[in-house]
Protein backbone atom coordinates (compact mmCIF):
# COMPACT_ATOMS: atom_id res chain seq x y z
CA UNK A 1 0.00 0.00 0.00
CA UNK A 2 2.53 2.73 0.53
CA UNK A 3 4.13 1.97 -2.81
CA UNK A 4 0.86 2.77 -4.42
CA UNK A 5 0.16 5.22 -1.92
CA UNK A 6 3.44 6.97 -3.16
CA UNK A 7 2.86 6.53 -6.89
CA UNK A 8 -0.39 7.51 -6.98
CA UNK A 9 0.53 10.67 -5.46
CA UNK A 10 3.39 11.13 -7.65
CA UNK A 11 2.11 10.02 -11.04
CA UNK A 12 -1.17 11.53 -10.93
CA UNK A 13 0.09 15.20 -9.28
CA UNK A 14 2.08 15.45 -11.92
CA UNK A 15 -0.86 14.68 -14.61
CA UNK A 16 -2.92 17.15 -12.56
CA UNK A 17 0.18 19.65 -12.74
CA UNK A 18 0.60 19.15 -16.06
CA UNK A 19 -2.92 19.69 -17.59
CA UNK A 20 -3.38 22.72 -15.49
CA UNK A 21 0.33 24.26 -17.30
CA UNK A 22 -1.12 23.23 -20.65
CA UNK A 23 -5.24 24.61 -20.09
CA UNK A 24 -6.53 27.83 -20.09
CA UNK A 25 -8.19 29.20 -17.30
CA UNK A 26 -11.88 28.25 -18.07
CA UNK A 27 -10.84 24.20 -18.22
CA UNK A 28 -12.17 22.16 -15.31
CA UNK A 29 -10.12 19.52 -14.80
CA UNK A 30 -11.98 15.94 -12.81
CA UNK A 31 -10.23 13.44 -11.49
CA UNK A 32 -12.27 10.41 -10.44
CA UNK A 33 -11.85 6.76 -8.65
CA UNK A 34 -12.97 3.83 -10.38
CA UNK A 35 -15.51 1.46 -9.03
CA UNK A 36 -14.14 -1.18 -6.48
CA UNK A 37 -14.38 -4.19 -8.44
CA UNK A 38 -12.00 -6.06 -6.29
CA UNK A 39 -15.50 -6.40 -4.95
CA UNK A 40 -16.68 -9.37 -7.49
CA UNK A 41 -14.67 -11.73 -6.20
CA UNK A 42 -17.44 -12.57 -4.24
CA UNK A 43 -18.64 -14.14 -6.88
CA UNK A 44 -15.89 -14.22 -9.66
CA UNK A 45 -14.53 -16.17 -10.60
CA UNK A 46 -16.05 -18.88 -8.57
CA UNK A 47 -19.60 -18.55 -6.66
CA UNK A 48 -19.93 -19.32 -3.89
CA UNK A 49 -15.94 -17.68 -3.59
CA UNK A 50 -13.09 -18.86 -2.01
CA UNK A 51 -12.76 -17.42 1.80
CA UNK A 52 -9.20 -15.52 0.49
CA UNK A 53 -11.47 -14.11 -2.38
CA UNK A 54 -13.49 -12.67 0.09
CA UNK A 55 -10.68 -11.36 2.31
CA UNK A 56 -9.40 -9.56 -0.33
CA UNK A 57 -12.74 -7.90 -1.86
CA UNK A 58 -13.65 -6.97 1.74
CA UNK A 59 -9.37 -5.64 1.90
CA UNK A 60 -10.26 -3.92 -0.87
CA UNK A 61 -13.01 -1.29 0.44
CA UNK A 62 -10.19 -0.29 3.08
CA UNK A 63 -8.04 0.14 0.11
CA UNK A 64 -10.02 2.83 -1.59
CA UNK A 65 -11.27 4.42 1.55
CA UNK A 66 -7.98 5.11 3.02
CA UNK A 67 -5.41 5.28 0.73
CA UNK A 68 -6.41 5.28 -2.83
CA UNK A 69 -9.52 7.14 -2.91
CA UNK A 70 -7.75 10.01 -0.06
CA UNK A 71 -4.32 9.89 -2.23
CA UNK A 72 -6.49 10.58 -5.59
CA UNK A 73 -8.34 13.35 -4.03
CA UNK A 74 -5.10 15.63 -2.85
CA UNK A 75 -3.46 14.81 -5.96
CA UNK A 76 -6.30 16.69 -7.96
CA UNK A 77 -6.33 19.41 -5.23
CA UNK A 78 -6.37 22.88 -7.36
CA UNK A 79 -2.72 24.13 -8.31
CA UNK A 80 -1.08 27.11 -6.80
CA UNK A 81 -1.81 30.17 -8.43
CA UNK A 82 -3.87 29.08 -10.80
CA UNK A 83 -7.65 29.36 -12.11
CA UNK A 84 -7.94 26.66 -13.62
CA UNK A 85 -10.46 24.02 -11.12
CA UNK A 86 -9.36 20.61 -10.38
CA UNK A 87 -11.56 18.35 -8.31
CA UNK A 88 -11.98 14.16 -7.86
CA UNK A 89 -15.46 12.49 -8.20
CA UNK A 90 -15.21 9.54 -5.79
CA UNK A 91 -17.44 6.97 -7.55
CA UNK A 92 -16.69 4.31 -4.79
CA UNK A 93 -19.19 6.42 -2.30
CA UNK A 94 -21.90 7.43 -4.42
CA UNK A 95 -24.75 5.22 -4.16
CA UNK A 96 -26.02 3.12 -6.68
CA UNK A 97 -29.31 1.02 -6.82
CA UNK A 98 -29.67 -0.14 -3.00
CA UNK A 99 -26.34 0.94 -1.73
CA UNK A 100 -26.18 3.32 0.65
CA UNK A 101 -22.82 4.62 0.17
CA UNK A 102 -21.66 3.45 -2.62
CA UNK A 103 -18.79 0.51 -3.01
CA UNK A 104 -18.16 1.04 0.53
CA UNK A 105 -21.72 0.41 1.88
CA UNK A 106 -21.14 -2.02 5.01
CA UNK A 107 -20.74 -5.33 3.42
CA UNK A 108 -23.28 -6.96 5.89
CA UNK A 109 -25.97 -5.21 3.95
CA UNK A 110 -27.29 -7.81 1.26
CA UNK A 111 -29.60 -8.07 -1.90
CA UNK A 112 -30.48 -10.73 -4.10
CA UNK A 113 -28.77 -10.83 -7.45
CA UNK A 114 -29.44 -13.36 -10.27
CA UNK A 115 -28.14 -15.76 -10.87
CA UNK A 116 -25.51 -15.47 -7.63
CA UNK A 117 -27.95 -15.67 -4.69
CA UNK A 118 -27.79 -13.28 -1.23
CA UNK A 119 -24.61 -10.75 -2.03
CA UNK A 120 -23.54 -7.90 -0.16
CA UNK A 121 -25.56 -4.49 -1.69
CA UNK A 122 -21.83 -3.24 -2.86
CA UNK A 123 -20.95 -6.76 -4.62
CA UNK A 124 -24.29 -5.90 -6.85
CA UNK A 125 -24.07 -2.38 -7.00
CA UNK A 126 -20.19 -3.54 -8.86
CA UNK A 127 -21.93 -6.35 -10.67
CA UNK A 128 -24.29 -3.95 -12.28
CA UNK A 129 -22.12 -1.21 -13.40
CA UNK A 130 -19.29 -3.87 -14.53
CA UNK A 131 -18.24 -6.71 -16.43
CA UNK A 132 -16.27 -8.14 -13.63
CA UNK A 133 -18.89 -10.76 -11.88
CA UNK A 134 -19.33 -12.55 -15.06
CA UNK A 135 -16.42 -12.31 -17.32
CA UNK A 136 -13.69 -11.00 -14.97
CA UNK A 137 -13.47 -7.44 -16.99
CA UNK A 138 -12.75 -4.54 -15.12
CA UNK A 139 -14.40 -2.78 -17.42
CA UNK A 140 -18.02 -0.50 -16.89
CA UNK A 141 -21.21 -1.96 -18.47
CA UNK A 142 -23.26 1.14 -20.45
CA UNK A 143 -24.78 1.47 -17.01
CA UNK A 144 -22.05 2.05 -14.78
CA UNK A 145 -20.56 4.26 -18.00
CA UNK A 146 -23.66 6.32 -17.33
CA UNK A 147 -23.81 6.30 -13.79
CA UNK A 148 -19.74 7.83 -13.83
CA UNK A 149 -20.76 10.45 -16.46
CA UNK A 150 -23.72 11.97 -14.50
CA UNK A 151 -21.24 12.05 -11.40
CA UNK A 152 -19.24 13.70 -13.57
CA UNK A 153 -21.50 16.44 -14.83
CA UNK A 154 -22.62 16.50 -11.33
CA UNK A 155 -19.26 17.54 -10.20
CA UNK A 156 -18.83 19.77 -13.23
CA UNK A 157 -22.13 21.79 -12.68
CA UNK A 158 -21.34 22.60 -9.03
CA UNK A 159 -19.97 25.88 -8.19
Amino acid sequence: MPTMEANIRSLVGSLNRALVRASDTKARIVGLTYPDVELGLYVFPADPPAPASVLQAQASVLAFDNVINPTLKKAYLPVSRSSTRSSFVNVTSAPYGKAIKGDDTVLSLTEHLAPYGTVPVSVAEVCQLTYFCSPGNIHATTQGYTFIGKLVVADVLTP
